[in-house]
């Protein structure tokens, strides 16, 4: 409940797994710009900050800010212009499908295993990590501290 006594609205939030394989499309010219492979996570913020489209040599990288939508037939890119090839370590492993959140080992600070990554919850507009999800328990996205190619690192559980 807010101040006034009312009702605090909750997010809509999109599963990131039934994301992966939908299409992405040009809101412009509404062209077919290949399936969604990717999310790329940044720990500290606990968001998808780009996504990738296609796989290897022809994967192409989108930020999360030129995306216009988000449902469950498409990822809506406002523009194919937006499309760009991988820069960066991180970009290119999630393009070669060497790096992704949904699978990843789950650790714990402690160096402990807390099963792996099954699916996240995100907000379709901002990106925004709301849960992680193993075979065993729904995590806090607050809980993420780390990810990368070999896990997602998490406090407590």
């Amino acid at each position: 409940m807010n101040a006034g006594g009312e009702s605090t609205p909750v997010p809509t939030a999109v599963s990131l797994r039934s994301l992966l394989g939908i299409k992405s499309v040009s809101r412009t010219t509404a062209a077919d710009l290949g399936p969604v492979n990717g999310a790329l996570v940044d720990a500290a913020r606990r968001r998808v900050v780009a996504w990738c489209v296609g796989k290897g040599r022809h994967a192409r990288m989108v930020d999360q800010s030129h995306l216009s939508g988000v449902g469950a037939a498409a990822v809506v890119v406002e523009d194919e212009s937006f499309l760009r090839s991988p820069a960066g370590d991180a970009e290119k492993a999630l393009a070669k499908g060497r790096l992704g959140l949904i699978g990843a080992p789950l650790l714990t600070v402690a160096g402990n295993s807390a099963g792996e990554v099954y699916d996240a919850d995100l907000d379709p507009a901002s990106g925004e990590l709301y849960w992680l999800r193993s075979a065993t328990a729904t995590i806090p996205a607050d809980r993420l501290v780390g990810y990368g190619s070999f896990a997602a690192v998490i406090t407590g559980l």
